[in-house]
C-alpha cells in the first residue's frame, strides 16, 4: 500500500469515528440552542473533511503525483471516500 493510500485509509477511519459520534445525536426533547450547536458541529465536520483545505483535497492533488500504475486505485479510493 502506498503512502497516499495509507493516508486515505487514515482519513476514512477518522471520518467514520467522528461521524459515529455525530450520529448518536437525538433530536427528541432538544432545545433550539442545542440543535444549533449540533448543526454547527456537523457543518464544521463537513468543512474539515471536504473543504478546500481539507486532507481530502490534499489527497486529490496527490493522485497526479502517484505512480502511473497506482493512480487508478488511488483515485477510486478517494472517490469511495467522497461518496
Amino acid at each position: 500500500m502506498s503512502d497516499v493510500q495509507a493516508q486515505i485509509e487514515s482519513l476514512k477511519a477518522a471520518f467514520i469515528e467522528e461521524l459515529g459520534q455525530l450520529s448518536d445525536v437525538s433530536v427528541d426533547d432538544i432545545k433550539l440552542p442545542e440543535a444549533e450547536a449540533q448543526l454547527k458541529q456537523v457543518g464544521e465536520a463537513k468543512v474539515t473533511y471536504t473543504g478546500k483545505k481539507s486532507r481530502l483535497a490534499e489527497l486529490k492533488k496527490a493522485i497526479g503525483k502517484a505512480a502511473p500504475e497506482e493512480r487508478a486505485a488511488t483515485g477510486q479510493l478517494i472517490q469511495q471516500l467522497e461518496n
